[in-house]
């Protein structure tokens, strides 16, 4: 099985609220750095010590 391309995006000041038309063989990995009203259980934390929300994106079945 082939490993999935990666995209990562990195997000402030803004929201994604779709990514539409993403090949079969991506995967896009966001890093929103807007956390100050996000629960502590759901940071993470990049390798300069920011914390951030991760989000994954795939190809939806339903896109053709």
């Amino acid at each position: 099985m082939n490993k999935k391309k990666e995209i990562v995006i990195t997000v402030e000041g803004g929201l994604i609220q779709w990514i539409g038309g993403i090949p079969e063989d991506v995967r896009i990995i966001v890093h929103d750095y807007d956390v100050e009203s996000v629960d502590a259980s759901d940071l993470s934390v990049d390798k300069d010590g920011h914390q951030h929300v991760v989000s994954v994106w795939e190809k939806e079945d339903s896109e053709q």
